[in-house]
């Protein structure tokens, strides 16, 4: 006979009230403004930005390499 569980059923729990979260919108940083009134555009060298996103990515594919020539060889040695 199988054991008998003591957890209260989906059925019988009381409900539970979910506090609502508040919306967080994003803050752009305000534009830099020349002392002539024109937009200062700024020039971002994404490559060097996200150089580190670059490592991470090749860190992760070459372990993803290895456990795969890993498996191919545990499949043949098994």
């Amino acid at each position: 006979m199988a054991k008998r569980s003591r957890r209260v059923s989906k059925k019988s729990r009381p409900p539970v009230a979910v506090a609502p979260t508040p919306a967080v919108e994003a803050q752009q940083p305000a534009p830099a403004v020349q002392s002539n009134g024109r937009v200062k555009q700024v020039v971002v060298d994404f490559a060097q930005e996200y150089l580190y996103v670059y490592h991470d990515m090749r860190t992760v594919a070459l372990i993803a390499v290895a456990m795969f020539v890993i498996l191919f060889a545990l499949g043949f040695a098994f």
